[in-house]
């Protein structure tokens, strides 16, 4: 179980990194890790998103977008047989 959903925006209490988190991560040794892609800057370049352990993340504020949770994960790919 994941403390924040995805889509919402979160700041590292440590570093001040802050981001949409757009992914989650469950590892063998029960560590939940969140990866945080910062919006675009100024000259229109995406900047580098980062794994971040959850602990340290705390909520800005919650999704703004909901996913559509009545299709199927996995995209074209998984599909084919």
């Amino acid at each position: 179980m994941f403390k924040f959903e995805l889509g919402s925006t979160v700041k590292s209490d440590l570093t001040g990194f802050k981001g949409v988190l757009t992914a989650n991560c469950i590892h063998l040794n029960g560590c939940n890790r969140c990866y945080v892609q910062p919006k675009v800057d100024k000259e229109g370049k995406i900047p580098e998103a980062y794994w971040v352990d959850e602990p340290e993340l705390v909520l800005i504020s919650k999704p703004k977008v909901k996913r559509d949770k009545t299709e199927k994960p996995g995209g074209f790919h998984s599909k084919i047989k």
